[in-house]
C-alpha cells in the first residue's frame, strides 16, 4: 500500500468512490458535472492555503495498492469553529471492501505525520459515536476521549485527541 497526493488519473477512481461511499462524499466536493480538473486545482489550493472563507488549508491524499484505490484521508493543517465541533484535523474514509485490513490506520498514520510537519501537537479526530473501528484507530495511536458532543443533526459524536508525531507503517 501506497499512500499518495492526487494525480489527474486518479479521476474513474475518485468518481466510482463517491459513488460506492454515498452519501457520504469520498471526494469531499466533487459534484458530478464538474471537471476533474478543476476539482484537483482547488485541492492544489488548499495546500497552498488559498482557500475561500470558511475553508482551512488541507491536505488531500489516497490509499492504493496495486493500482487500485483503498481509501483517501482529509488532513487539516488549523481547526476552524466548525471543524474543532464536528470535523477535527482528520477525516478519511475507506471503500467497503477493503475496510479491517489496515487502511485507517495507515491513512491516520500518515495523517498525524503531515500534522506533526505542520507543528500540530494534538490531532482532533472526530468521529460518530456508534463508529467503533474509527474510534479504535484513534485509540491504537494513543487517542484519548475527550469529549462526547452532538453533531449538527442531532447525532452523537466523539472527540479523541491523539498526540501528532512521525509514524511509521509498514504494508
Amino acid at each position: 500500500m501506497i499512500i499518495r497526493p492526487l494525480e489527474a488519473t486518479d479521476e474513474a477512481s475518485i468518481r466510482e468512490a463517491d459513488e460506492v461511499m454515498s452519501p457520504f462524499s469520498f471526494s469531499l466536493d466533487l459534484a458530478p458535472d464538474e471537471p476533474f480538473e478543476q476539482w484537483l486545482q482547488r485541492r492544489s489550493a488548499d495546500e497552498m492555503g488559498d482557500v475561500p472563507e470558511g475553508r482551512v488549508p488541507a491536505l488531500f491524499r489516497v490509499a492504493e495498492a496495486e493500482g487500485q484505490l483503498l481509501g483517501r484521508v482529509s488532513v487539516r493543517l488549523v481547526l476552524n469553529d466548525w471543524l474543532a465541533k464536528y470535523g477535527g484535523h482528520v477525516g478519511y474514509g475507506v471503500l467497503p471492501q477493503h475496510r479491517r485490513k489496515g487502511v485507517a490506520t495507515a491513512l491516520l498514520g500518515e495523517a498525524l505525520s503531515i500534522l506533526h510537519a505542520h507543528d500540530v501537537e494534538q490531532a482532533l479526530i472526530v468521529c460518530d459515536d456508534d463508529n467503533e473501528a474509527s474510534a479504535s484507530v484513534a485509540q491504537a495511536f494513543g487517542g484519548v476521549l475527550a469529549e462526547r458532543a452532538v453533531d449538527e443533526g442531532g447525532c452523537p459524536i466523539r472527540h479523541y485527541l491523539v498526540p501528532a508525531r512521525p509514524v511509521r507503517i509498514d504494508q
